[in-house]
Protein backbone atom coordinates (compact mmCIF):
# COMPACT_ATOMS: atom_id res chain seq x y z
CA UNK A 1 0.00 0.00 0.00
CA UNK A 2 1.53 3.45 -0.88
CA UNK A 3 -0.62 5.27 1.13
CA UNK A 4 -2.15 7.51 -1.13
CA UNK A 5 -6.08 6.91 -1.51
CA UNK A 6 -6.85 8.17 -4.66
CA UNK A 7 -11.28 8.86 -3.31
CA UNK A 8 -11.54 12.29 -2.49
CA UNK A 9 -11.73 14.05 0.14
CA UNK A 10 -10.83 11.37 2.50
CA UNK A 11 -12.21 13.55 5.05
CA UNK A 12 -13.42 16.73 5.15
CA UNK A 13 -10.35 18.92 4.49
CA UNK A 14 -7.81 16.29 3.69
CA UNK A 15 -6.92 16.02 0.06
CA UNK A 16 -4.74 13.04 -1.21
CA UNK A 17 -1.96 13.77 -3.13
CA UNK A 18 -3.22 11.87 -6.49
CA UNK A 19 -5.85 14.31 -6.23
CA UNK A 20 -4.24 17.24 -6.05
CA UNK A 21 -2.03 15.89 -9.08
CA UNK A 22 -4.91 14.61 -11.10
CA UNK A 23 -6.91 18.36 -10.58
CA UNK A 24 -3.52 20.32 -11.45
CA UNK A 25 -3.45 17.87 -14.82
CA UNK A 26 -6.98 18.48 -14.95
CA UNK A 27 -6.42 22.37 -14.60
CA UNK A 28 -3.23 22.68 -16.91
CA UNK A 29 -4.99 20.97 -19.76
CA UNK A 30 -8.17 23.13 -19.42
CA UNK A 31 -6.07 26.22 -19.49
CA UNK A 32 -3.95 25.07 -22.81
CA UNK A 33 -7.60 24.02 -23.73
CA UNK A 34 -8.49 27.66 -23.07
CA UNK A 35 -6.08 29.09 -25.11
CA UNK A 36 -4.07 30.87 -22.01
CA UNK A 37 0.11 31.07 -22.72
CA UNK A 38 1.72 27.92 -21.24
CA UNK A 39 3.88 30.15 -18.95
CA UNK A 40 0.76 31.26 -17.09
CA UNK A 41 -0.95 27.83 -17.32
CA UNK A 42 1.05 26.08 -14.09
CA UNK A 43 0.69 29.52 -11.98
CA UNK A 44 -3.72 29.61 -12.91
CA UNK A 45 -3.60 25.55 -12.01
CA UNK A 46 -1.55 26.46 -8.66
CA UNK A 47 -4.51 28.38 -7.85
CA UNK A 48 -7.59 26.93 -8.85
CA UNK A 49 -5.73 23.44 -6.99
CA UNK A 50 -5.08 25.89 -4.07
CA UNK A 51 -8.77 27.44 -3.45
CA UNK A 52 -10.05 22.99 -3.80
CA UNK A 53 -12.03 24.60 -7.29
CA UNK A 54 -12.84 21.43 -8.73
CA UNK A 55 -14.29 20.17 -12.38
CA UNK A 56 -17.70 20.36 -10.94
CA UNK A 57 -17.30 24.06 -10.30
CA UNK A 58 -16.46 24.91 -13.92
CA UNK A 59 -20.17 26.01 -14.95
CA UNK A 60 -19.85 28.06 -11.39
CA UNK A 61 -16.62 30.02 -12.73
CA UNK A 62 -17.40 34.19 -12.76
CA UNK A 63 -14.72 37.19 -13.92
CA UNK A 64 -15.23 38.04 -10.04
CA UNK A 65 -13.29 34.95 -9.08
CA UNK A 66 -10.76 34.88 -11.62
CA UNK A 67 -10.13 37.47 -10.26
CA UNK A 68 -10.47 36.44 -6.69
CA UNK A 69 -8.06 33.70 -7.84
CA UNK A 70 -5.57 36.14 -8.42
CA UNK A 71 -6.27 35.53 -12.96
CA UNK A 72 -5.98 39.61 -13.83
CA UNK A 73 -5.35 39.39 -17.36
CA UNK A 74 -8.46 40.30 -19.21
CA UNK A 75 -7.80 38.62 -22.12
CA UNK A 76 -7.50 35.61 -20.21
CA UNK A 77 -10.15 36.08 -18.04
CA UNK A 78 -12.31 36.01 -21.00
CA UNK A 79 -10.71 32.96 -22.91
CA UNK A 80 -11.26 30.81 -19.65
CA UNK A 81 -14.78 32.09 -19.16
CA UNK A 82 -15.86 31.49 -22.72
CA UNK A 83 -13.76 27.66 -21.93
CA UNK A 84 -15.85 26.91 -19.09
CA UNK A 85 -18.92 27.91 -21.01
CA UNK A 86 -18.04 25.71 -24.22
CA UNK A 87 -17.08 22.88 -21.49
CA UNK A 88 -20.41 22.57 -19.69
CA UNK A 89 -21.92 22.58 -22.68
CA UNK A 90 -20.45 19.91 -24.29
CA UNK A 91 -20.82 17.90 -20.63
CA UNK A 92 -24.25 19.00 -20.65
CA UNK A 93 -24.47 17.33 -24.30
CA UNK A 94 -22.83 14.42 -23.50
CA UNK A 95 -25.20 13.65 -20.28
CA UNK A 96 -28.22 14.03 -22.83
CA UNK A 97 -26.95 11.93 -24.90
CA UNK A 98 -26.42 9.37 -22.09
CA UNK A 99 -29.94 9.79 -20.76
CA UNK A 100 -31.15 9.31 -24.46
CA UNK A 101 -29.69 5.94 -24.77
CA UNK A 102 -30.60 5.19 -21.51
CA UNK A 103 -34.57 5.74 -22.30
CA UNK A 104 -34.02 4.16 -25.52
CA UNK A 105 -32.34 0.95 -23.73
CA UNK A 106 -35.60 1.00 -21.61
CA UNK A 107 -37.90 1.21 -24.37
CA UNK A 108 -36.21 -1.74 -25.81
CA UNK A 109 -36.05 -3.39 -22.73
CA UNK A 110 -40.16 -3.31 -21.91
CA UNK A 111 -40.46 -4.05 -25.77
CA UNK A 112 -38.80 -7.30 -25.13
CA UNK A 113 -40.53 -8.17 -21.87
CA UNK A 114 -43.97 -7.65 -23.46
CA UNK A 115 -42.56 -10.15 -26.42
CA UNK A 116 -41.83 -12.48 -23.69
CA UNK A 117 -45.23 -12.56 -22.00
CA UNK A 118 -46.52 -13.29 -25.60
CA UNK A 119 -44.80 -16.04 -25.97
CA UNK A 120 -45.21 -17.52 -22.90
CA UNK A 121 -48.73 -17.08 -23.32
CA UNK A 122 -48.63 -19.01 -26.21
CA UNK A 123 -46.35 -21.80 -25.07
CA UNK A 124 -48.83 -21.96 -21.97
CA UNK A 125 -51.88 -21.95 -24.38
CA UNK A 126 -51.24 -23.60 -27.81
CA UNK A 127 -54.77 -25.02 -28.26
CA UNK A 128 -55.87 -21.47 -28.26
CA UNK A 129 -53.30 -20.37 -30.48
CA UNK A 130 -53.84 -23.69 -33.09
CA UNK A 131 -57.85 -23.21 -32.49
CA UNK A 132 -57.06 -19.64 -34.28
CA UNK A 133 -54.96 -21.10 -37.12
CA UNK A 134 -57.85 -23.12 -37.87
CA UNK A 135 -60.20 -21.09 -37.58
CA UNK A 136 -58.15 -18.62 -39.96
CA UNK A 137 -57.79 -21.72 -41.95
CA UNK A 138 -61.29 -22.40 -42.75
CA UNK A 139 -61.98 -18.36 -43.46
CA UNK A 140 -58.95 -18.48 -45.75
CA UNK A 141 -60.27 -21.84 -47.47
CA UNK A 142 -63.81 -20.21 -47.55
CA UNK A 143 -62.62 -17.55 -49.51
CA UNK A 144 -61.08 -19.75 -52.26
CA UNK A 145 -63.78 -21.11 -55.17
Amino acid sequence: SSGINAEWPLRPGIRSTAYSIMSSAFWKKFLVDAGIPLKATSSYASAFVDNRITEGMVPDLSKSILMDLGITIIGDVIAILKHAIYVTEQSSAQKLAQLSKRAAKSEKVKHEKKLEKKVEKKVENPKKVESKKEKSTDCDSALIP
